[in-house]
């Protein structure tokens, strides 16, 4: 059974410390008539939610905390959550009515005026009967007496929910402010909808899956509940970390007869509701996609023989992308407009003289009555003459006696349709200096739409190709700087870019794709949202986005949503790296359609010796070779993997580099391996950190550390800002190790940022107590988007790096170096990886999807 919190109750007297929303402050505990005792309380409470005066229930577990500087120790409580409390002295009821009426028309000399009349009883009576007011404050409304009472019953009600929530969860394992956001979402029904439906936790941040079914069933809920199946078959698909966006149907039916047993499992119904659930709200928990293909790898096909499904956000991601790639492409077609030309119109027009001239009507009558050279009918003549000095003539006689005119009009009319050239803001490659004719080529290829795509391994001048194409575009004249932006997926490859942009003499600054996008609140299940989207695009003319092959499927199709109409996009990127961390691998399947421009550099500009010679032997299947630059350390009795990499730091050390910063560690998996980055990394801080431990962290003063996940963290200096986007990958250097937090500082920005550590979310690294770790080694994937002067690659045996490991592993892990690469394992290894290629096996249907939509549009177009 879970364990259940304590619960403290006590008057709030004064705030002593805040951290963003964490309260450090201390309360007097009652006592018989006198003074109580002052305890120190720490949990999180927004500012101004703890009222000084007022009385709390507090639920949580007592602390003993020491401080470092003075070697105190004291007796501290820490809360999850807290209500109000009602205390029957005079003090806690003046203080509980004040608060409920604060805004009414009530402070705290009605309150008191309240309790002098009813004593202990007063709150009960304003609940019942709020019309008393009136009779103690003259200006007082019978509207605000109401309005108060109403507080104090919803109050009451949302106490109750509280004490009732906090009760069921606790201990639990959810993240310590579920209660409170459940409360702050549903208010008083909070209880009761997580009885209901426990996975309705999910909202929150940190309440994974796991968590939510596990409550569930230790609830006594139906196990084999429908919804739970549809639930179990989401999560099958949701908790999946291999990269792919669409997954056999058949697995997910397996999934849910292992999680429900066979004899009770429903999976076609498990799926369907789930699917609908898709169709409604594809960003909801528990939303799946499916489609159909004609064969494993065949084309998309309504009555295909291989059902796929996919969760519901990554489906949407995927159509919607091709969508935007689709009408992209659009734009840079031939538009067919309707040419006019004039032409002169003629006609005859009626003349008065056949039209009666009483009434204006035609003749049409077979005699025409002329009466003074003027005609009218046989009707209309009777009203202005007896009939003396009229002639009759025949209809067709008068006619003829009559001249013609005729009327004639220059008109414009349709001629037909012409095709307009469409308008391109690229400049033409033959125009653009100080490139050669190889990377001309090239560019012409990739140059033919509004997106483009400029691939290209290490060395082959893809990013000087790109500066110069930027130059170009800004002499054309056509495009400023504040019309260029220019992105990467991290903050070391923007970096990178701007100093490579900058030696080629163009003063843009190149940003990452999340300071781009701007990065919104945190949602409820803790995503993030962009500032500029579909409903708020940029104004760039142009984007430019480096490091591609690193932007996963959900990022590329929050960069296309904020492209405005007419927008050019050259993505450059090597699509022989390793494919994305997250789900899809957009790049590839971009190119893989054909359906965009790509050229690929393949000739070798930079003399980098073996690091690009390998390289470039890797991309085209070779066998490569170690040069001047690369070379393999195979391990031998008197010295393992580990021992080779610290003496090759020290190496480093002796020839001027810094072997922490100035050199990385690159690791195949990150726990369970002799080579894992968990174990080096616990080594290398031996080995290069002299500082002492801290006890109770495994961080130390002056360590290399990198970020697991994206977050805000609080800056130090709150003159720059209350908070900094951190990425996940960004690293950062330990300047100070407290208790409960670190003090770092970004290597890219500089920026100082506080990291909370302890259990403040469910996602935390369990051996560090925050999302942060030792980064004197990294995964290869961590490492995209960097490099360093010295690389010392870990060649992992280990069964479980072998199903990781490829040609794109050892190919990014070998680019990441500038000045020097050090292989430290058997050339068999490394060899094993080359003969893998992974990236294909990426499940995605973006390219299929692209490819129908634009046959889609070009039959329309005809149509």
């Amino acid at each position: 059974m879970p364990a259940r919190l304590q619960e403290i109750e006590g008057t709030f007297r004064r705030q002593r410390y805040r951290f963003d929303d964490c309260i450090i402050g201390e309360i007097e505990l009652p006592a018989n008539g006198t003074p109580g005792e002052w305890l120190t309380i720490k949990g999180d409470a927004e500012d101004g939610e703890l009222i000084r005066g007022g009385r709390y229930r507090f639920y949580g577990r007592f602390a003993k905390y020491r401080n470092k500087r003075s070697g105190v120790e004291e007796k501290q409580f820490h809360f999850q959550t807290f209500v109000p409390a009602l205390a029957h002295d005079r003090e806690g009821v003046v203080a509980y009515l004040a608060a409920a009426g604060q805004g009414f028309g009530m402070g705290k000399a009605t309150a008191e005026k309240a309790f002098d009349k009813f004593g202990g009883d007063a709150v009960s009576v304003i609940r019942q009967s709020p019309r008393e007011l009136l009779s103690l404050n003259n200006r007082i409304t019978p509207e605000q007496c109401d309005a108060i009472a109403d507080k104090l019953n919803q109050q009451k009600a949302t106490e109750d929910a509280t004490i009732e929530l906090t009760s069921l969860l606790a201990g639990r394992g959810l993240p310590k402010v579920t209660s409170r956001n459940a409360i702050k979402k549903w208010g008083n029904q909070a209880a009761e909808i997580v009885k209901r439906d426990p996975y309705s936790l999910m909202n929150f941040r940190g309440c994974g899956f796991k968590l939510c079914d596990k409550l569930y069933l230790e609830m006594g809920l139906p196990a084999d509940k429908l919804r739970r199946q549809a639930l179990c078959a989401w999560h099958s698909v949701a908790s999946q970390s291999d990269g792919h966006t669409w997954y056999p149907a058949m697995a997910v039916v397996q999934a849910i007869r292992q999680a429900i047993g066979s004899a009770k499992a429903r999976p076609k119904a498990a799926v369907g509701l789930a699917m609908r659930l898709g169709r409604l709200s594809p960003d909801h928990y528990g939303a799946l996609a499916g489609i159909k293909t004609d064969g494993a790898s065949g084309p998309i096909k309504e009555d295909g023989s291989h059902p796929w499904l996919a969760e519901g956000r990554a489906a949407k991601s995927e159509e919607s992308l091709a969508s935007m790639l689709a009408e992209a492409i659009a734009e840079s077609s031939p538009k067919p407009i309707t040419s006019f030309g004039q032409e002169i119109v003629s006609w005859r027009e009626a003349v008065e003289a056949i039209k009666c001239n009483r009434c204006g009507r035609l003749l049409t009558a077979p005699e025409v009555h002329v009466w003074d050279g003027k005609p009218f009918g046989p009707t209309c003549i009777g009203y202005i003459s007896d009939g003396t000095d009229v002639d009759v003539l025949p209809l067709g006689d008068w006619f003829n006696q009559q001249p013609d005119i005729i009327r004639s009009q220059i008109v414009t009319v349709p001629r037909g349709k012409i095709d307009l050239p469409p308008f391109s803001l690229w400049p033409d490659p033959t125009n653009i200096d100080g490139i050669d004719q190889h990377q001309r080529d090239k560019l012409t290829e990739a140059l033919v739409s509004r997106v483009a795509i400029l691939g290209g391994s290490p060395g082959t001048g893809k990013t000087y190709a790109t500066a110069m194409l930027i130059r170009a575009l800004l002499k054309s004249g056509r495009v400023g700087p504040e019309d260029i932006a220019i992105g990467a997926p991290t903050g070391k490859a923007a970096v990178r870019l701007t100093e490579a942009l900058q030696a080629a003499g163009v003063e843009l600054t190149a940003r990452t794709w999340h300071s781009l996008l701007g990065v919104g609140q945190s949602e409820d299940r803790g995503g993030w949202s962009f500032l500029h989207n579909e409903r708020n695009p940029w104004t760039f003319r142009v984007i430019v986005g480096d490091e591609s092959s690193m932007v996963d499927l959900s990022l590329m199709r929050s960069i296309f949503a904020a492209r405005p109409r007419g927008c050019h996009v050259l993505l450059v990127g090597d699509v022989h790296q390793l494919p994305p961390v997250g789900a899809g691998a957009p790049l590839r399947d971009m190119i893989a359609s054909k359906s965009i421009g790509y050229g690929e550099l393949t000739e070798i500009k930079r003399n980098s010796g073996g690091i690009v010679e390998a390289c470039a032997a890797i991309r085209d299947c070779q066998r490569w070779e170690p040069g001047d630059n690369l070379s393999i350390w195979e391990s031998d009795p008197e010295k393992n993997e580990i021992e080779r990499a610290i003496f090759l730091l020290d190496r480093a050390r002796a020839n001027g580099f810094d072997p922490v910063w100035d050199c990385q560690v690159l690791v195949a998996v990150n726990d369970r391996s002799e080579l894992s980055r968990k174990k080096i990394n616990r080594i290398l801080q031996q080995e290069l950190n002299t500082n002492p431990e801290v006890k109770g962290t495994p961080f130390r003063q002056g360590d290399k550390i990198v970020c697991l996940k994206n977050g805000r963290y609080p800056m130090v200096d709150k003159d720059a800002g209350d908070e900094v986007y951190v990425a996940n990958g960004e690293l950062a250097e330990v300047i100070a190790v407290e208790d409960k937090r670190l003090l770092a500082k970004l290597i890219i920005s500089r920026d100082e940022v506080l990291i909370p550590r302890g259990n403040s979310s469910g996602d935390d690294d369990a051996a560090t107590g925050c999302n942060w770790d030792l980064a004197y080694a990294l995964s290869v994937h961590k490492s995209q988007g960097s490099e360093w002067p010295v690389v010392i690659v870990m060649l992992d045996d280990y069964a479980g790096a072998r199903l990781v490991c490829d040609r794109s592993w050892l190919y990014t892990a070998i680019s990441r170096a500038k000045s020097k690469c050090f292989l430290v394992g058997r050339r068999h290894v490394a060899d094993a990886m080359c003969r893998n290629q992974a990236i294909g096996k990426r499940r995605t249907l973006l390219r299929e999807q692209l490819q129908r939509k634009i046959a889609k549009g070009v039959i329309e177009e005809l149509a």
